[in-house]
């Protein structure tokens, strides 16, 4: 998403046409009444007073694939006898549509065909009004996403009873609280294992002891834990659940909402620099499969480590000294002398061994998956 790529907002003049937006993912303008340019990668969707308690407002937006016209009769056969069955119409085609977390809304019915916008003004509006102003807009803040794992059903059901999660402050080298908190269920979730399907609110965060959360458990070895206690609103679900092939460890992985929204794999939420991005491709295009962001069990806790090839027997975690500031949620990961877990080789490397020397380090990582065994150190 770029901030001057194009959003077309439309009216969705009935629940009918909602119904072929969402499921035949295409929307119809009459040619007549069409923009001059059609070209959008957006469209977003307002909904009139025939939507109930979701009127007035665009709910859902989805990545346009492309334009064609066609008359309105091969669009809907089943409606030969319409008086316009033989006029063009625009069709838009798009991905299947993602709902927003914050509904753009307004206080009063618009009357309008199509407007349109950019993503920036797009994804920074407040209301509905805010995307017919022409005035500029103050940037606010990014709304941060905090994915944390629900290893068992039993967890998952005081997120979905009582409205709060906990995470152990120790595993979290600075707090800062995130917009929304989100769900990757663990390997208790049997075939659900290894998504995210579920995502909330967060109201706001107080410290307690974890015998404060569970008092029938005095005798638990971290009842006298910090935790922090993360109130929520009620669950929201995403169009389509983020996976992961592998069915990884995940602890804590933050992101941003826009990521969020669009990932359809657990590494897309992992927002790096251009060189750790660029690495990444480069692994994965060389058959590697890494992990990003991965979460090693060491001897006490987990720790974080940049990249994470599994294998059968051995796995390599790669790290990468870049020299800056990791995001506060992440678990603190080992250092450049800290000890190896078993059933893992380590390979260290700089910011300059990814830029300058990238093709060398590929193949020592290479090397050391193949070798199975060791620390490999990069220089």
């Amino acid at each position: 998403m770029e901030p001057h790529e194009r959003v077309l907002v439309v009216l969705l003049k009935s629940t009918a046409d909602w119904e072929i937006a969402r499921n035949r993912n295409w929307y119809r303008i009459p040619a007549a009444h069409a923009p001059k340019d059609p070209g959008a990668e957006w469209i977003a969707f307002y909904q009139p007073a025939g939507f109930g308690r979701e009127r007035w407002g665009v709910y859902s937006y989805a990545r346009v694939q492309g334009t064609h016209t066609v008359r309105r009769i091969e669009l809907l056969p089943s409606e030969a006898d319409h008086p316009r069955a033989q006029e063009p119409y625009l069709v838009y085609a798009f991905d299947p549509p993602a709902r927003l977390a914050h509904p753009l809304q307004c206080a009063r019915p618009r009357r309008f065909v199509w407007t349109m916008t950019t993503w920036w003004r797009f994804s920074n509006a407040r209301t509905f009004d805010d995307l017919l102003r022409r005035d500029p807009l103050l940037p606010p803040e990014k709304d941060m996403v905090l994915v944390s794992v629900v290893p068992r059903v039993s967890d998952f059901e005081i997120v979905t009873k009582k409205h709060w999660y906990r995470i152990p402050c120790s595993v979290v080298s600075q707090w800062a609280t995130p917009a929304y908190l989100a769900f990757y269920h663990g390997q208790g979730f049997g075939a659900e294992a290894g998504q995210v399907r579920y995502f909330a609110p967060i109201r706001y965060v107080d410290i307690v002891k974890r015998v404060e959360l569970f008092p029938d458990e005095p005798k638990h070895p971290r009842a006298r834990a910090d935790y922090y206690r993360v109130h929520i609103d009620n669950l929201q679900q995403r169009p389509s659940p983020i996976r992961s092939k592998r069915k990884r460890q995940v602890v804590l992985i933050p992101t941003t909402f826009e990521r969020f929204m669009l990932a359809g794999d657990i590494n897309e939420l992992v927002g790096g620099n251009e060189a750790s991005d660029s690495f990444y491709g480069r692994m994965t295009e060389e058959g590697l499969k890494p992990e990003r962001a991965y979460h090693v069990r060491g001897t006490n806790a987990y720790y974080y480590t940049d990249f994470a090839i599994l294998g059968r027997k051995r796995s390599v975690q790669v790290d990468v000294a870049s020299g800056e500031d990791r995001d506060g949620f992440l678990p603190k990961r080992a250092g450049r002398h800290a000890e190896t877990p078993d059933g893992w080789t380590a390979v260290r490397l700089s910011r300059f061994d990814i830029t300058k020397r990238r093709e060398d380090s590929i193949e020592r990582i290479r090397n050391a998956v193949a070798a199975g065994a060791g620390s490999v150190m990069v220089r």
